[in-house]
């Protein structure tokens, strides 16, 4: 996959990132490769910098279309994922894109409100609640504030 500049993408486990240009950077063996700048559009906003040659390796995908963006944000807020995954979160999140991620949302939100979460489910909350604003507001064209009121209205968050 070759990655347009200025374009979103999905980072898996990072969140949307914003590609912001290629640099020539040293890697650890010596060589010199082509890397992708790019910018993480979420509130841990930060830089990463990828090798061309393990774009593919790394999995990103394009965000997702408006309309289903907002299919997928009107099924959470009528709590229409069940709150119990029949596959472990892991591959959930890596088959099933932003609707895996409200998936896993709805599951582990259901498990914090019954204060029931392990120390490592609440870190994975947290970070599958800022890549799904973060796609949210890129694929819906909103700001990230009002994609976590729309989720607090809801989920208490």
């Amino acid at each position: 996959m070759e990655l347009n500049l200025g374009k979103p993408y999905v980072y898996p486990g990072k969140g949307v990132v914003k590609v912001a240009g290629v640099e020539r950077r040293r890697m650890p063996d010596g060589r010199e490769v082509d890397c992708y700048l790019l910018e993480l559009l979420s509130d841990q906003s930060g830089r990463i910098f990828v090798p061309i040659e393990n774009v593919d390796k790394i999995g990103f995908r394009h965000t997702v279309e408006q309309s289903r963006a907002q299919e997928i944000l009107d099924q959470l807020l009528a709590g229409e994922f069940g709150n119990r995954l029949k596959q472990p979160h892991e591959d959930v999140l890596r088959d099933d894109g932003l609707r895996g991620l409200a998936r896993v949302f709805a599951a582990l939100y259901k498990r914090f409100q019954e204060a029931r979460l392990s120390p490592k489910e609440a870190k994975l909350l947290r970070s599958v609640t800022d890549q799904l604003v973060g796609e949210l507001a890129v694929s819906l064209r909103a700001d990230q504030t009002t994609i976590i009121r729309s989720l607090q209205q809801l989920y208490r968050c």
